[in-house]
This record gives structure tokens, sequence and C-alpha cells, in this order.
């Protein structure tokens, strides 16, 4: 009796594990997406490709991931929502906020916001450093 009860434990937990490991195999931009709904990197389009396939299911939170996702992939896989503003705050608050820039500003605000970074933060942050790449990676040349 001991041996079938163990036997079927075993069966059981070995069920149990693919359900709970299957979210976390998610590919990036699906887990990106559904841990907070928003897509916060740059992924690419074969990433998001894979995520939008992967998504399935019915709730709303799914539905809402597999739009961003699509909508994502049309814009070239830059998933930050572009910002109007141009002040020099709003820029460092967002990257001192967490260390990344969240939303695409203009060149022009970008190079204002590094000319005017205050001390501390640049020397506490990489928020300095952040932006100058940020500008960088969008002033290159396509090719």
């Amino acid at each position: 009796m001991i041996r079938f009860f163990t036997a079927a434990v075993v069966a059981v937990a070995i069920l149990a594990v693919p359900a709970s490991a299957s979210a976390a195999a998610l590919p990036k931009p699906a887990r990106d997406c559904t841990k907070d709904g928003r897509i916060d990197s740059k992924y690419s389009k074969s990433e998001l490709r894979r995520g939008i396939k992967a998504l399935s299911g019915k709730s709303a939170k799914t539905k809402e991931c597999k739009k961003r996702l699509n909508r994502v992939l049309k814009r070239g896989g830059d998933g930050r929502l572009s910002s109007s503003s141009r002040s020099t705050k709003t820029i460092l608050r967002d990257c001192a906020d967490n260390g990344w820039i969240d939303r695409r500003y203009s060149v022009s605000a970008l190079r204002k916001a590094v000319k005017n970074i205050p001390t501390e933060l640049e020397e506490y942050s990489d928020c300095g450093s952040m932006l100058r790449s940020e500008i960088r990676a969008r002033t290159k040349k396509q090719r």
C-alpha cells in the first residue's frame, strides 16, 4: 500500500512540474509583457514572433500582451512608448527611477538632458552613460 501511495505522489509531482515550468519557459518578450503589462526592452522580430506564438489562453492580460507584442513587431522591436515631453527633469527622473530610459524621447531633448545632468546623478548613477548611449544608438547611420 505504501509503495502504491509513493508511486502516486511521484507521478503527480512529475506531472505538476511542467505546468509550473511553462510560465518560466515563455520567451523574453512574453515574460516582459505579462510581468507588468509593458514591454520595456528592444527585441528582435523573431523573439517577438516566438513571444506572440507562446501566449495562449483567453485571459484579458494574454490578449492585451498579444496586441502589444504585435504593435511592437510593427514598430521594429522597440516597445517603449514615445513621449512628447521635452522636459529635462522628466527625462532625468525617468532614468534615475530605475536606471533605464523607459520612454522614447527626442534626440534633442536627450542632448539637453545630458548637458543639464546634476553632478550627483552623474556620479552615483549610470544615467549619463545611459543617455549618451541612447543618443549614439539613435543617431548612428542605418545600414
